[in-house]
């Protein structure tokens, strides 16, 4: 299995050589946000079909990406149907989706 998270850390440090003509880095720039953008995607998904493995897919429909600024960091927001019934949102620190704590705290409610 591939692993995206290990290539995503590796990405953000990634910059841009400064000794390129400027449209080159740009370009080079707006290449590395396209991979970044499908690298944290692929996080997500791979993510969400361990959690959906686990605890089926009624359980753990969807999962969400948002960037929380204040933290400067990418969370990860999981829907989880209970088993009274009920509905839940669980997030988690992207480079660690889907985390022990987080698989624990879905085990309790499913």
């Amino acid at each position: 299995m591939v692993d995206y998270r290990g290539i995503l850390r590796a990405a953000e440090t990634a910059t841009v050589d400064p000794s390129l003509p400027e449209k080159t880095q740009r370009e080079q720039e707006a290449g590395r946000a396209r991979i970044m953008q499908n690298l944290r995607a692929s996080v997500v998904d791979v993510g969400m079909d361990e959690l959906q493995r686990r605890f089926g897919k009624r359980s753990v429909p969807t999962g969400g990406l948002r960037f929380v600024a204040e933290a400067n960091r990418w969370m990860v927001d999981v829907v989880v149907h209970t088993a009274a019934r009920r509905v839940m949102q669980f997030e988690d620190e992207l480079l660690e989706f889907p985390s022990d704590h987080m698989i624990a705290q879905v085990a309790l409610v499913v």
